[in-house]
C-alpha cells in the first residue's frame, strides 16, 4: 500500500467518512478515490490538492510516510490555491550549465492547501545536492516576496541564468554596507556560493515541500 492510500485510509477511519463523503467534499469521483485507496490510480496534482483540502491535511503530509513532514519549511494548511509549477531547477549549479530557470511556455499548474502571495510559483529539485533536506523530484514551493533567514532555504539565480536550490547563510557585511551571504549545500560533496565570490540573486524563500507528485 503506497503512503497515499495508507494515509487517506487513516483519516477516512478516523474522520468516520465514508469514500461517497470524501468524493463530495472534495469533487474528486468516487472511482478515482476507490483506485487511489487500492493503489491503482495515477494521481494528478490537482486531485492532490483537493483531497488535502477536505482532508484538513497539506498535499505534503497525504504523501508522506507517517503524516508528517519533518523539516524547517513553513507548512501552511490554508485555503486552496492554484500556482504555476516551472521547470525543475538543480539543486547545485555546476560551472558552465546553462540551465534556463523561467520557461515562458510552461503552463503546468498545481493546487496546494495553502495561501501564499500572489507569485508563489513550485519546481521540482532535479538533483542530489541538498540531500538529505532535499531529494530529487521533491517539489518545493517558493514565495519570492519573503527576504531570507539564516537557516531558510532559498532558490537563487547564480551567474548567468542557473538556478539552485540553498541553505542561507549570513557571512556579515562588506565594505559597502551590503549584506554578504553564504548559500550552502546540504550534502558535502557539492559546492557551496558566497555573494562576495559570484553574482546571486535571491528568488524566494522555500515556504513548503511536497515529497513527490504522483
Amino acid at each position: 500500500m503506497s503512503n497515499l492510500s495508507r494515509n487517506i485510509s487513516k483519516l477516512l477511519r478516523e474522520r468516520g467518512l465514508s469514500q461517497s463523503k470524501l468524493a463530495s467534499l472534495s469533487d474528486v469521483d468516487s472511482a478515482t478515490i476507490s483506485r487511489i485507496l487500492n493503489g491503482s490510480a495515477t494521481l494528478v496534482s490537482d486531485s492532490l490538492g483537493k483531497l488535502a483540502v477536505a482532508l484538513n491535511v497539506t498535499p505534503a503530509q497525504l504523501l508522506a510516510p507517517d503524516l508528517d513532514v519533518p523539516s524547517n519549511i513553513e507548512l501552511l494548511p490554508r485555503g486552496l490555491q492554484k500556482i504555476r509549477l516551472i521547470d525543475t531547477i538543480l539543486a547545485t549549479a555546476p560551472p558552465g550549465a546553462a540551465h534556463e530557470f523561467l520557461d515562458e511556455q510552461m503552463e503546468e499548474y498545481l493546487y496546494v492547501n495553502s495561501e501564499y502571495a500572489e507569485e508563489t510559483f513550485a519546481t521540482r529539485v532535479a538533483d542530489d545536492s541538498m540531500i538529505p533536506d532535499f531529494y530529487p523530484d521533491n517539489v518545493i514551493i517558493v514565495d519570492p516576496t519573503i527576504s531570507p533567514k539564516p537557516g531558510q532555504f532559498v532558490v537563487a539565480i547564480i551567474g548567468e541564468k542557473i538556478a539552485t536550490l540553498k541553505k542561507y547563510a549570513s557571512r556579515g557585511f562588506g565594505e559597502d554596507g551590503s549584506e554578504i551571504f553564504e548559500l550552502l549545500s546540504s550534502n558535502p560533496v557539492h559546492a557551496s556560493f558566497r555573494s562576495d565570490h559570484v553574482p546571486i540573486r535571491i528568488i524566494g524563500v522555500a515556504r513548503e515541500k511536497i515529497e513527490k507528485l504522483p
